[in-house]
């Protein structure tokens, strides 16, 4: 017994060609996801040299990092929720 592949509906062509991006956005792009990057693994070492000193060190460091991240997040969050607008008239008239 031999299967065969389902016949083409017709020639595959490619869509027109996008345009580039500029180089001063890829340069910026690049920089953001490098600053990201750096504060990841910063969170990350700070956690693993601080596990050196015991479990409740590691967790008093990490906690220290993640409570003033997890605030600022709400906050921004709670402000774009009592918007009377709503969440769409924030983005549309940010404060």
């Amino acid at each position: 017994m031999t299967t065969t592949a389902p016949p083409r509906r017709g020639p595959s062509r490619p869509g027109p060609p996008r345009p580039y991006l500029p180089r001063p956005y890829l340069f910026w792009l690049a920089g953001a996801q490098t600053g990201l990057l750096g504060d990841a693994v910063l969170g990350f070492a700070l956690g693993w040299a601080a596990s050196g000193y015991g479990g409740g060190a590691a967790g008093l460091v990490l906690t220290a990092i993640t409570v003033p991240r997890t605030t600022l997040v709400l906050l921004r969050r709670g402000r774009a929720g009592i918007c009377p607008a709503g969440m769409r008239g924030h983005y549309l008239w940010p404060d």
